[in-house]
């Protein structure tokens, strides 16, 4: 995934991934097994995404369904894999139903795929970044390279895209491991990084958009963002 280096504009990544309904999140399921669900609007019709992952970030695959409305409780939806704009990839025949309570997402599925069926619990330990390290970070005074930290997403470099939650872990020195998936270009792909507060400041180690960090961020103050 070297090729995602530009991603989506930094208004689009704010309403992609603010717009947090109850049912979108990281579902866990057994042997790290993750799915993550989140949408955005086109033409006024929700389109959802489903992410077969784990809690790597490794190896997503993910199905689509278009709907009028926000996703209901008690209702079964189905996912398709619609192919890539970009490629001649073809799509997966598996199709996926999804049927969504409170807190728990039942799959069933057809033509394959059967190593996706089960029960899957809503998980807000991997859905969502401590309260603490939220809000825009940079390593100059001027805010020119920042690191963007949201409930559910976060990005280093307000250049680049953003990465949905998929697992957060609870280091041994104080600090958090996040797991994350990128989108780009009807593909995704993952990035991980380390984070953790050192006064008022925030360490960030890892790697997003095959970029590799490892810098000491202050809180930016700046509003253009």
């Amino acid at each position: 995934m070297n090729n995602i280096v530009k991603a989506l504009p930094l208004a689009l990544i704010t309403l992609t991934f603010s717009a947090f309904s109850n049912v979108e999140g990281t579902y866990a399921g057994h042997n790290k097994a993750r799915i993550h669900l989140w949408s955005y609007k086109d033409s006024d019709i929700y389109q959802y995404q489903l992410v077969f992952t784990d809690a790597y970030g490794q190896q997503p695959n993910a199905f689509q369904a278009p709907s009028a409305a926000e996703i209901t409780f008690g209702k079964t939806y189905t996912f398709k894999q619609n192919g890539s704009r970009y490629d001649d990839t073809q799509p997966s025949q598996c199709i996926i139903k999804a049927t969504f309570d409170e807190g728990i997402l039942t799959i069933d599925t057809q033509n394959g795929c059967n190593d996706y069926t089960g029960q899957y619990s809503f998980s807000t330990k991997a859905s969502y970044i401590p309260e603490e390290y939220r809000g825009t970070w940079s390593k100059e005074p001027d805010c020119n390279t920042v690191a963007i930290i949201d409930e559910t997403w976060f990005a280093v470099d307000a250049d680049y895209g953003s990465a949905f939650v998929v697992d957060v872990v609870d280091g041994n020195d104080q600090s958090h491991n996040i797991v994350g998936l990128e989108y780009y270009e009807d593909f995704y792909g993952s990035a991980a990084i380390n984070i953790k507060r050192i006064d008022d400041k925030l360490y960030i180690k890892g790697e997003h958009h095959a970029i590799p960090y490892d810098d000491i961020f202050s809180r930016c103050n700046k509003k253009s963002f």
